[in-house]
């Protein structure tokens, strides 16, 4: 490995991740992410090239807690899940477009 080629924490990531959403949790989340730079990424790119990466990122066993949570409970569970990935990807310097 150079030394020009910058290091990577996973298991420093996962912890700062879990720490976030468990905290969320306890309380009503509340979504911080601004989509002004998001705007801003698609007015360049509408007339120009650009190269994108597509990332798909999956809530594990969303459909059977879909059957199984109070709506309430799997709304809260849902925001701060898209929350925490928003916030994954824009440490990353990536942008959210669209979530699904």
């Amino acid at each position: 490995m150079s030394s020009s080629t910058p290091t990577f924490d996973v298991n420093a990531m996962m912890r700062r991740s879990q720490t976030r959403v468990w905290k969320t949790l306890e309380v009503e989340p509340e979504f911080i992410i601004s989509v002004a730079d998001t705007q801003n990424i698609l007015g360049k790119a509408a007339r120009s090239k650009m190269n994108f990466v597509i990332l798909n990122v999956d809530l594990v066993a969303s459909t059977k807690l879909s059957m199984t949570l109070p709506l309430d409970r799997l709304t809260m569970m849902i925001q701060a899940f898209n929350q925490e990935m928003s916030l994954i990807v824009k440490e990353f310097g990536g942008f959210i477009l669209k979530y699904v």
